[in-house]
């Protein structure tokens, strides 16, 4: 996760973002690797570049066998009433947004036995991953 958020902190920079990253030292999930990666990389892009946000943050937290997985944004939230999940379904629909990322991104954290949700709370839009601890 790391990794990732490091790999993707210059274009929050460039887009003049705060990003906050907290982790745990030690977090072990059930996961493949590239696919988590992968989520973790769709998150945090769409909210770099749909949520208008000027802060991001990228948190984990080990609770009772799971981790949860925290990617916040304090953007502008999902312009849209339908399901963010269903396939082609975008807020800002575009040639280069075919509106598969979040419905990719679900599938993939629940072939690795986890869920994706969504919510908007308090100006704030939150999409949490859930996975079991190895």
């Amino acid at each position: 996760m790391q990794g990732v958020t490091d790999d993707l902190r210059p274009d929050c920079e460039a887009n003049g973002i705060i990003l906050t990253v907290t982790l745990p030292d030690t977090l072990n999930v059930y996961a493949k690797k590239i696919a988590l990666e992968s989520v973790i990389q769709n998150l945090v892009l769409n909210a770099i570049e749909h949520s208008y946000c000027s802060r991001l943050y990228v948190t984990a937290v080990k609770r009772k066998g799971i981790c949860r997985l925290d990617i916040v944004d304090d953007g502008q939230g999902i312009t849209t009433d339908k399901d963010v999940f269903a396939p082609f379904v975008s807020g800002n629909p575009s040639e280069n947004n075919s509106g598969l990322g979040l419905f990719l991104a679900k599938n993939a954290v629940e072939t690795m036995h986890g869920e994706l949700t969504f919510e908007r709370k308090d100006n704030l839009t939150i999409f949490s991953a859930t996975l079991p601890l190895a």
